[in-house]
């Protein structure tokens, strides 16, 4: 029954630090997984800290099977649009899925 409510696919994206010529460090993305079943829903007024104290607003919900993900390293891309991952939350009991607040980049 869950499985008929995931109406989208995703790319999985992980974030690597990496140190240019110059000595500057910068991030780069790599895709973990593609073609991930998901659904995606909007989601308004939900502030989350991301640590450092920096507070932002989650603009959508995602949901999927249950996978490893950690907020501020991953990153969703679903059709041409980019989410960071603020907030994973387990839902339907454990190892079942997961509940994602992101926050849309582009």
């Amino acid at each position: 029954m869950f499985d008929g409510l995931l109406n989208e696919k995703c790319g999985l994206y992980k974030m690597t630090e990496t140190q240019t010529t110059g000595g500057q460090v910068g991030k780069t993305w790599t895709l973990l997984a593609n073609n991930i079943r998901c659904r995606l829903d909007m989601k308004r007024g939900t502030e989350v800290n991301t640590g450092g104290g920096r507070m932002v607003k989650a603009t959508h919900i995602l949901y999927m099977r249950h996978r490893t993900l950690t907020e501020n390293e991953h990153r969703v891309k679903i059709k041409n649009d980019i989410y960071n991952v603020l907030l994973v939350s387990h839902a339907g009991g454990m190892d079942h899925h997961i509940e994602i607040l992101l926050e849309r980049v582009h």
